[in-house]
């Protein structure tokens, strides 16, 4: 991977040194400020990671998960009590064009659109859909970047493009975010170059075995990423790793070490994954719904 440029280097940090705090965020906007800055309470940073309704339908592999779901992105995130929405397609779901979901997500507060995905189109083709989406979307705040360090992603850019790219969004007050993997990718010293141009970045785990040590893991990614980049932490509510339902017991776990985590201040936001399990009876979905319902309304 390679490195920012001196010139490059200079320019940013001189940008994020002048940046001021909105609503707990950092983030260089060249004097504009994010479209919807974050409140105060826990549950104005909860996210939903979504989904198309019919990505289950495409018989591609759905890691054990049966083609039952039906519910839509807006609906889930209704159910479960979020007001925040990451569009990721997934099995090239949804797809352009985006006019019918550009509607029915226009009542969420923020919407987040990922620019690498499994989907066909090029990275200049999703970057430019995502820019037109903006144009028409004043919730959509954050271009996401989704499975970008894993191996042998094809979507990896050069550092020198992703400054641009922030440029271009900085006009806007859009941010940058991007997902990252503690036990698949790790935290390795070649992605801080361009860790250090994302706005938030959310840590994983892909492996549901991997939840006990979500504490000292996450603990060990902020101390890895830039102060001024937000840290997410992804709550899996199926054990894709396992290719199996995710037991009631690491659920609870995660929702321990994720109310912990917030009140120490490690992590700012949770991301709860995903839309498509929201109408298949899952007991930890309801287990997490009710988590969300009670601590919601508590304080940064």
């Amino acid at each position: 991977m390679d490195e920012l440029t001196r010139r490059d280097f200079l320019e940013f940090s001189a940008m994020a040194g002048g940046a001021a705090m909105l609503g707990g965020c950092r983030i260089p906007c060249s004097g504009n400020t994010v479209r919807v800055p974050y409140g105060d309470t826990i549950g104005d940073r909860f996210w939903m990671w979504g989904h198309g309704a019919d990505a289950l339908l495409t018989g591609q592999d759905n890691y054990g998960l049966k083609a039952e779901c039906r519910i839509d992105m807006a609906s889930a995130c209704d159910y479960m009590g979020i007001s925040n929405v990451c569009v990721v397609r997934w099995h090239g779901k949804p797809e352009p064009p985006f006019d019918a979901c550009v509607r029915s997500l226009a009542a969420m507060k923020r919407v987040a659109w990922s620019i690498t995905d499994g989907s066909k189109q090029s990275f200049e083709e999703k970057v430019n859909s995502a820019f037109d989406l903006a144009d028409k979307m004043p919730n959509l705040t954050t271009f996401y970047m989704d499975d970008y360090f894993c191996n042998n992603w094809k979507s990896r850019r050069p550092t020198a493009e992703l400054v641009d790219l922030k440029a271009r969004m900085r006009e806007k007050g859009l941010e940058l975010a991007c997902v990252l993997y503690s036990d698949q990718n790790g935290f390795r010293k070649e992605y801080r170059s361009q860790l250090a141009l994302c706005d938030e970045v959310s840590c994983w785990f892909w492996e549901g075995e991997n939840i006990a040590g979500m504490a000292e893991r996450m603990k060990a990614c902020r101390d890895f990423l830039p102060a001024e980049s937000r840290l997410m932490l992804g709550l899996y509510m199926w054990d894709f790793g396992g290719r199996k339902p995710m037991s009631a017991d690491l659920m609870a776990r995660q929702l321990d070490a994720a109310g912990e985590l917030l009140r120490q201040g490690i992590v700012s936001g949770l991301i709860f994954h995903c839309t498509i399990l929201c109408d298949l009876g899952l007991p930890v979905v309801e287990s997490a719904r009710a988590w969300i319902s009670e601590h919601g309304k508590d304080r940064i």
